[in-house]
């Protein structure tokens, strides 16, 4: 970071910690009826406690509201995956305990973090508390399940909390924090293709103090994939937070994460008729094996709260701030569809896969004549400013809590990137050159550019109840303007230099006609870039989903059984359509503009339920329609009805007290292989196991992923690109607490 940066992020600090300084200074709020003076604790509104959670069962929300939030009182479709779901799970990334949510399905390469959400892409868990994370560097996630406490997916468009992203929504990370019991874990794990990953994690308070707490967590990771490329991680998370004067807290958190992952490791491709090449072995890898994206990751977070009393009303001030620097270097081997050949038994070509069919009588083999073997090497900076004020007060019989806040943020990317042409590859013999010398044209530099980024905003958002929260009114906008510039340092032009402003709005309303039962209504938006004519160079309207959402949440059985509904009509306005123009030369061209409408349509249903301590399931149930511009279906989502299920039993008394095993199931309906196509990949089910056995400090357990060994396609990013899903897979975990 230069020395004005510095100076710029000092002065923040400084400031933010004398405004809450002053703030604590006015009157707080009464402690709590027979708390003593050491004892009074305010709770923050931005922090949600997992006390109340049972089983897979959540309650509250911060992602949903920006502020703790109970979830029936919200307008507005959220899902929220609690630690004792990812634990049972063994998730190894937010996809992997994502999945079983409503409408969800893999949208990238593996371990990229990409999920369709609601009907769009969405790139993985982009939110962390919150605020725009560092996480996203070429298409590998920077997000590990040591550093997780809780996922929620906060489903349909949220502009007015997160400013710009696309109609499905987007995924908040939750992270750990320190805790004032003194607690310890060490966990332990072997599973298939040689992995292994160790994990520790300690917290409580530092010595005697009842201010001051720590959390120190450590993981490192090692293996392969099931195509045999490098599957390793390293992780450390170093925390402390100390109580204020009044009830404020400070929170210092660092994190360093550096994944090692194969990239783009897919096995598959598609012929004229969209047929998946099933006959190629799932462990076998198109790409070379030396495939990697290697990223290195220091992020820094601060975290400064204070409440206090201004007249009748109760606020409470944050101050989060949050630098992240990331460094990348990644391989991977590109190909266009005209390279592949296919053969008869005598190798002789008889097409390709746009006019030749596997199911061809003279069929026999498939060639890749050659492939682009690319490096590319990344740095990444951003900084960035998040300023809440949400107030408390009653009048009469209603209650009213607004939240003021403001976003300031700054990114800095630089790519630099190198390409030549490697050899091809004969599918039935396949030999890899990972020699740099075996390249057959010379190495040229494809990529050199520079982006920079900055935004600011402010919004607000308003509740106002009646009748002890049986009537809810929500109500928020957010304004944001952004500035962005890419220099190309090939030709010294700039690409685009970039000045962008954008309004979103919500409105929403709750009604509870009886205690368990919450119906509501939602509107919202966001809106997203379009970018610039590809002729004259205008800028292009921005994209503005809006959102229409009828739903309604039960809460039966004290908590017990939590069900949300949800039907939602998403129609993204401004949507690209390829349009022929003619331009000065007098020639016919195919270009973009703005001139569709995106459509997303249908209903979405997940519930979760705790009938008491030895039972705990999660349901996840959808059908809807999600359709590009063009018309054709959007790639990756599931089409139609699908739906997922994942229980656990858990033994409290007798001879097997202790033992606790869990089922999934998956039903993935038909998902297109790419936005300008009409192939869709089939449908599949795959199911999961867990078995285990806890006693005293010690727990065991085993998961078994695609239990059935169920062979199918997973993911497609095109027709040349299609990730075929794992065999059957093992981990064994054991981890002792204390």
């Amino acid at each position: 970071m230069n020395s004005r940066k510095t100076v710029f992020l000092f002065r923040v600090l400084v400031g933010a910690l004398s405004l809450l300084g002053s703030l604590a200074s006015a009157q707080t709020p009464p402690p709590r009826a027979g708390a003593t003076a050491d004892e009074t604790v305010t709770l923050s509104p931005f922090t949600v406690s997992a006390t109340n959670d049972h089983g897979y069962n959540t309650t509250n929300t911060v992602g949903a509201t920006r502020v703790n939030t109970a979830i029936k009182d919200t307008p507005i479709s959220v899902v929220v995956m609690n630690q004792e779901f990812i634990k049972d799970l063994g998730a190894s990334d937010p996809y992997y305990a994502a999945r079983f949510v409503s409408g969800v399905s893999g949208a990238g390469s593996p371990n990229s973090g990409q999920m369709t959400l609601r009907g769009q892409n969405t790139q993985g868990a982009t939110f962390r508390d919150g605020v725009p994370d560092v996480v996203n560097l070429q298409g590998a996630t920077l997000v590990d399940m040591a550093l997780t406490e809780r996922i929620e997916l906060i489903k349909g468009p949220a502009g007015t909390l997160y400013g710009s992203s696309n109609s499905g929504g987007i995924v908040n990370n939750v992270s750990k924090s320190p805790e004032t019991r003194q607690r310890t874990t060490i966990t332990a794990s072997v599973g298939s293709y040689n992995a292994y990953r160790a994990e520790f994690d300690t917290t409580g308070p530092v010595g005697d103090s009842k201010s001051l707490s720590y959390r120190f967590i450590m993981a490192s990771e090692n293996g392969q994939t099931a195509r045999d490329q490098i599957n390793n991680a390293a992780v450390m998370g170093l925390m402390t937070q100390y109580k204020l004067a009044g009830g404020g807290l400070a929170l210092f958190r660092y994190s360093y994460l550096n994944p090692k992952r194969g990239a783009n490791g897919y096995n598959w491709i598609a012929d004229k008729d969209g047929e998946l090449s099933t006959m190629v072995p799932r462990t076998f890898s198109i790409p070379e094996k030396d495939v990697i994206r290697d990223n290195e990751e220091n992020l820094f977070d601060v975290d400064l709260s204070q409440p206090f009393r201004m007249g009748s009303t109760d606020w409470t001030a944050r101050a989060k701030l949050r630098y992240g620097k990331v460094t990348g270097f990644n391989r991977i081997y590109e190909q266009g569809g005209n390279l592949y050949e296919f053969l008869d038994s005598s190798g002789v070509k008889i097409g390709d896969m746009t006019n030749t069919a596997f199911s061809n009588p003279r069929f026999n083999r498939i060639r890749l004549v050659n492939r682009t073997r690319t490096e590319r090497w990344d740095t990444l900076k951003a900084g960035y400013g998040n300023f809440d004020l949400v107030g408390t007060s009653t009048f009469g019989a209603a209650k009213n809590t607004l939240l003021l806040y403001g976003f300031k943020g700054e990114t800095w990317a630089k790519t630099i990137g190198v390409a030549a042409i490697y050899p091809g590859l004969d599918f039935a013999n396949p030999i890899y050159f990972t020699d740099p010398a075996a390249k057959q044209g010379p190495i040229a530099k494809n990529i050199d550019q520079t982006i920079k980024s900055s935004v600011y905003a402010y919004a607000f958002q308003d509740n106002l109840s009646f009748l002890n929260d049986r009537l809810i009114f929500v109500a928020g906008a957010r304004y944001d303007n952004a500035n962005s510039t890419n220099l190309n340092r090939i030709n010294n032009a700039n690409v685009f230099n970039d000045v962008r402003t954008g309004t979103s709005r919500k409105f929403g309303v709750v009604g509870r006609p009886i205690a368990p039962v919450s119906v509501y209504y939602n509107y919202s938006e966001t809106f997203s870039p379009n970018g610039f004519d590809q002729i004259t160079g205008d800028k292009l309207a921005n994209q503005i989903p809006k959102n229409n959402e009828f739903g309604t949440k039960l809460n039966l059985f004290k908590d017990q059984l939590i069900v949300s509904y949800a039907y939602f009509d998403t129609v993204t306005e401004n949507a690209l359509l390829p349009v022929t123009v003619i331009d000065s030369a007098g020639a016919s061209r195919l270009v973009n503009r703005p001139a569709g409408s995106l459509v997303v349509k249908g209903w979405e249903s997940d519930a979760t339920w705790a009938i008491n301590q030895n039972v705990a399931m999660l349901f996840g149930a959808g059908n809807l329609k999600s359709k590009t511009a063009t018309g054709f279906l959007s790639r990756a989502v599931p089409q139609g009805f699908n739906y997922k299920f994942f229980g656990k039993y858990t033994f409290t008394q007798g001879p097997m007290k202790g033992a606790f095993g869990g089922f999934g199931y998956e039903h993935n309906s038909e998902r297109a292989l790419a936005n300008s196509d009409t192939p869709l990949m089939p449908s599949y089910n795959t199911a999961d196991l867990l078995l285990g056995y806890r006693h005293g400090r010690w727990s065991t357990q085993l998961n078994v992923s695609n239990l059935f060994d169920v062979t199918a396609g997973f993911i497609a990013v095109a027709r040349t690109i299609v990730y075929s899903n794992d065999p059957r897979t093992f981990k064994l975990s054991t981890s002792c607490t204390w």
